[in-house]
């Protein structure tokens, strides 16, 4: 399936991400992936600041030390944060992580451009509770104009604490592992048609199909929330020179 086809599916059904299962965090890399951010907690000493925040007022509450080696375990309302890393542009990255929490959390990522400045989208999605520690897989793409990003972890609800052991961030370079991802996602979701009813285009909007006839062009204006502001900033967005 084509992959700009097949994002245009997921900004309008609005799965953002996909977890997966897989093996060990040990596997070793495949042909051409570099990883932009690898920590075991338990067992090697941190490249960079990690720092707990408070979730609204975004304060600086403490700072994980670098020289210390064991996971960190963070309560609501506090937020972890990473360092920041380097990241390119609409390249799809795949994110595992080992962890456990006691309710429905979230972890999300967070770009930056060149100067600094936070872009509005972000990507995320939630990981379910569990007694023991969890392999969590999920992909994702990055946003337009992504300089450097920072992976954030958050708890969900009250009393809900969160142990983070190990993270990496891999960008995939091999386009069957993109594909099969985005046909497995799409082999979920129901035909759009069979939710359409039959309609006449002439009659609805006589006007914008006069302007393609003669070669016009259209503006679209898109309502929505977060599945908008992904779309306004994928290669699809962008491509007309659309920009959220």
């Amino acid at each position: 399936m084509n992959i700009e086809l097949f994002g245009l599916c997921i900004f309008t059904c609005g799965v953002l991400c996909l977890h997966a299962c897989r093996g060990s965090m040990n596997e070793e890399l495949r042909d051409g992936e570099v990883q932009v951010l690898s920590v075991d907690f338990e067992q090697s000493k941190l490249d960079g600041p990690w720092l707990v925040t408070t979730l609204k007022k975004q304060s600086q509450i403490d700072t994980l030390d670098p020289s210390n080696i064991g996971s960190p375990s963070i309560e609501t309302p506090n937020v972890l944060k990473s360092p920041g890393f380097k990241i390119e542009p609409l390249r799809y990255y795949r994110l595992d992580f080992r962890a456990r929490t006691t309710a429905k959390s979230f972890w999300v990522v967070t770009f930056f451009d060149a100067s600094g400045n936070m872009l509005l989208a972000d990507v995320y999605s939630s990981f379910d509770p569990a007694t023991m520690n969890q392999l969590h897989t999920f992909y994702f793409q990055s946003k337009v104009d992504a300089h450097t990003a920072e992976f954030w972890m958050r708890p969900n609800g009250e009393g809900t604490q969160v142990d983070l052991l190990s993270i990496r961030i891999t960008l995939v370079q091999d386009p069957v592992e993109i594909i099969q991802w985005a046909d497995s996602l799409y082999a979920t979701i129901p035909p759009i048609a069979s939710f359409l009813q039959p309609i006449d285009p002439e009659e609805v909007m006589p006007k914008s199909i006069n302007t393609i006839e003669k070669g016009g062009k259209l503006r679209i204006v898109m309502l929505g929330n977060s599945i908008i502001n992904d779309t306004g900033n994928s290669a699809m967005g962008n491509a007309g020179g659309g920009k959220v």
